[in-house]
């Protein structure tokens, strides 16, 4: 009888192990946008910073990717510039699936940033020749699912007056869509997240 409840008790915990190491290969890759406090946001608002925090969740540990952040300015409807400002490339060094931070302080000359993990982080700034504060501006206040391939806007400034020249953010980019805001905006910049397989 011993032999039997122990047999069974070996089975039933096999069948959990599988289960969950189902699971957690399972869990679609998430950018979680981490609001700040109307205390805080008041404080970067009268310094003419924006300050944008994303945790990237459930990234896989058993692939290569690389996690980019792209500059990208357009002028009467033609590229001018795409320039990375960081990039995070999965070095398999970890067992479990880390969380991540993208933490962005945008201001008027530069944007400086963070990336950081429950290993350690890695900050910079990148300088811009825009001045970002003539510019309206929108980003991206939500959480949303990242597959590998996905290229999705966090951020979109524009010399346009109303919301309706913007880009959808958060989405896969969609060209209908970036075409109509290249043509009602004489300037457009972008902050590009891109998340692809190598």
């Amino acid at each position: 009888m011993v032999k039997k409840m122990k047999l069974i008790l070996m089975c039933f915990m096999c069948l959990i192990g599988m289960v969950g190491c189902q699971l957690q290969r399972d869990a679609n890759p998430k950018l979680v946008y981490e609001e700040l406090s109307k205390r805080e946001e008041y404080l970067l608002n009268l310094t003419g910073s924006k300050v944008l925090i994303y945790n990237l969740d459930d990234l896989p540990n058993n692939k290569n990717y690389e996690i980019e952040l792209v500059y990208e300015v357009y002028e009467d409807g033609k590229k001018i510039k795409e320039e990375p400002i960081i990039a995070l490339i999965n070095d398999h060094t970890s067992e479990k699936i880390l969380t991540k931070t993208i933490a962005l302080n945008i201001q008027e000359d530069k944007i400086r940033y963070l990336l950081g993990s429950e290993n350690g982080y890695a900050s910079g700034k990148y300088d811009l020749e825009e001045e970002l504060s003539k510019y309206s501006m929108a980003w991206l206040p939500d959480d949303i699912e990242l597959n590998l391939g996905t290229e999705v806007y966090l951020c979109h400034a524009h010399s346009g007056n109303s919301t309706a020249s913007t880009v959808t953010l958060g989405i896969p980019i969609d060209t209908n869509q970036l075409n109509k805001a290249l043509h009602n905006n004489q300037t457009n910049i972008f902050i590009k997240l891109s998340f692809k397989e190598i």
